[in-house]
């Protein structure tokens, strides 16, 4: 189904002092229904009476007719006039699948999302309440946008009128689908890397926005060398609770050794700014190009084309940044980790354009969050030999080949030794376009994880060890065409490793085994491509961060031990980290509960 939806430029405040309009519409055609509420079939608006609690009457759905898209029966405002509940009911819907529509695209991640919780639909509040505040929540699958009073002006300031806060809410909700790992870390880079990816999220919507873009051009005569609305997050709110400037400023070049916080948005900033720096890099380069293959058509070229070099330039930069999120580890994870995921995907979908991606390598070692360019190394396109051929569908289809493959190739995994049970997660057939000659890419990606126990040396009478998650990420070529991606069903299968002996007994009693096994055999692989292996970074200095994130947790008393996290409804309690111990180890829950634009 086809509509046509409104949706906030920027947020008001922002969209005067440029003298822009507030509003522009979006097309969409990825969902299967739209519904009064307005509700889709992953999305649900509930707007609540803030003196009630009752559920308002949502804005009405006017569906396609002939050529004209679908709509909302709203009025969009003007600058100056009031916005109605129906609007911005409408508003912040669309802001949502836009940030959705962006990631999906098959020129970026090329495959469709899905949420972290088990349900259906994302429920988003749009005026939760009064509070300086939004936040992604797992636990009640829901975005939860709330409004305060302006100490500047005789107005309400909602939050869920911002584009920045609403895009980079709803891609905490987007990254905690792909990666929920990192929903529970304790690593605080795992964290902070979700308050990165959710602003360069705002980033890219800024630049997707015509009408911005062309402001910010013009303005700025297509330079990116300024404090700009595209390296500018939360304008509004940061004029309101920042000292007059946003919440935080992209530009800035911002180095780990700078920092001596592990607060995650404090932290997230070194990454933001190198990978803004890329960005700013990729698109002097993409519009130098355009000058001198086109820019003899154009009295100013460097200006005229810098729309164009923007577009293609934040195309390339999303997709690189995108791309990244399915080669991650699972698990606890590092800037550096993600670094090398952004090269690895890159690399294997264009080979021979490497030198975008050492704008990378320097951007993270000019910020010291590796101490050299060879630090992001990382194992990508080599063959690997296979003792019995594979069929790649059923690598993907069936838990038990796929925990066969992860236990008989426990090195290439990079499984140790001691680790008797590991998790194989959902494996995904992905299909993603190349840019340049229109062919599309297709990989298996394949993840296995695993407990890893420490010594925990904070004390506070918690036990001397812990426990956390880490893992594997391989990506392999699948040569074959599919029509659409193939997944398993479930979220991960569990597996304890069986003696050889047991496992064969077990086998010859498998009729579906020995079908599989033929069927392998007949035109199975005996070698796999493999376009890259990422392992969790398990280095000192990720488990000395891991130290002071629990330390500062437990002096805010976040952490609550046990049966102590749950309240008098038997249900966890809202705001507090849970912490469970079993067999003297402890293990963390919920930590992404810290991720408000607040702190």
């Amino acid at each position: 189904m086809k509509v046509k939806l409104p949706l906030m430029i920027q947020d008001t405040f922002a969209s005067q002092q440029k003298g822009m309009e507030l509003v522009e519409r979006y097309e969409f055609e990825n969902e299967a229904f739209f519904l009064d509420g307005p509700v889709t079939e992953r999305i649900a608006v509930l707007d609540f009476d803030e003196k009630t609690g009752e559920l308002l009457p949502g804005a009405t759905f006017i569906p396609p007719r002939n050529k004209t898209p679908g709509s909302y029966d709203v009025e969009s405002p003007s600058p100056g006039s009031l916005i109605s509940r129906q609007f911005n009911q409408v508003s912040v819907m669309a802001t949502i699948l836009k940030t959705m529509d962006i990631v999906e695209d098959e020129r970026v991640l090329g495959r469709r999302l899905h949420w972290a919780f088990d349900a259906p639909q994302l429920l988003v509040v749009p005026r939760a309440g009064e509070w300086a505040n939004a936040y992604y929540e797992r636990d009640t699958n829901s975005l939860q946008f709330f409004y305060f009073k302006s100490k500047r002006r005789q107005e309400m300031v909602y939050t869920s009128l911002s584009r920045d806060i609403v895009s980079h809410e709803t891609a905490h909700a987007i990254l905690d689908g792909i990666a929920p790992d990192l929903y529970d870390a304790l690593t605080p880079q795992s964290l902070a890397l979700h308050e990165a990816f959710a602003d360069m999220m705002a980033v890219i919507m800024a630049i997707r926005s015509t009408t911005l873009a062309k402001t910010v051009l013009e303005q700025t005569h297509g330079s990116l060398n300024y404090i700009t609305a595209f390296s500018s997050i939360g304008e509004e709110f940061g004029f309101e609770w920042h000292g007059g400037h946003s919440l935080r400023d992209l530009s800035k070049v911002i180095k780990m050794n700078a920092l001596f916080s592990v607060e995650p948005h404090e932290l997230s900033t070194v990454l933001s700014s190198a990978l803004y720096g890329m960005l700013t890099q990729i698109y002097e380069e993409r519009r130098q190009g355009l000058v001198e293959s086109e820019g003899n058509n154009f009295s100013d070229p460097a200006y005229s084309l810098s729309g164009k070099a923007l577009a293609i330039s934040a195309q390339q930069f999303a997709r690189m940044i995108f791309r990244a999120l399915d080669y991650l580890p699972p698990g606890e994870i590092s800037f550096a980790d993600y670094g090398r995921a952004i090269l690895a995907a890159d690399k294997a979908a264009f080979p021979s354009k490497g030198h975008y991606r050492e704008f990378l390598r320097q951007a993270f070692v000019d910020r010291e969050i590796v101490p050299h360019r060879s630090a992001l190394n990382i194992d990508t396109n080599f063959e690997f030999a296979l003792k019995h051929p594979v069929d790649l569908n059923d690598l993907i289809e069936s838990d038990w080949v796929a925990y066969q493959f992860a236990n008989q190739y426990r090195d290439l995994l990079q499984i140790p030794d001691d680790i008797a049970s590991f998790r194989v997660h959902r494996r995904l057939r992905t299909e993603k376009l190349l840019n340049e000659d229109g062919k599309k890419v297709e990989d298996i990606v394949f993840k296995v994880s695993w407990d890893h126990v420490e010594d925990n040396a904070v004390g506070g009478g918690l036990p001397e060890r812990r426990r956390s998650t880490v893992g594997t990420t391989l990506v392999i070529n699948a040569d074959r065409s599919r029509d659409a991606e193939v997944e398993t069903g479930g979220g991960f299968v569990e597996m304890v490793q069986m003696p050889a002996s047991k496992l064969d007994v077990a086998q010859s009693y498998n009729p579906d085994w020995q079908q599989r096994q033929m069927r392998a055999i007949r035109g199975g692989k005996d070698t796999l491509l493999i376009r890259a292996r990422l392992t969790s970074d398990l280095s000192d200095s990720q488990r000395l961060a891991r130290d002071a994130m629990l330390e500062r947790l437990l002096r805010e008393g976040l952490v609550k031990v046990d049966d102590h996290a749950i309240g008098p409804d038997g249900k966890l309690r809202a705001n507090v980290i849970s912490a469970q111990t079993r067999n003297n180890v402890l293990k963390l829950n919920g930590t992404g509960r810290m991720l408000h634009i607040t702190t």
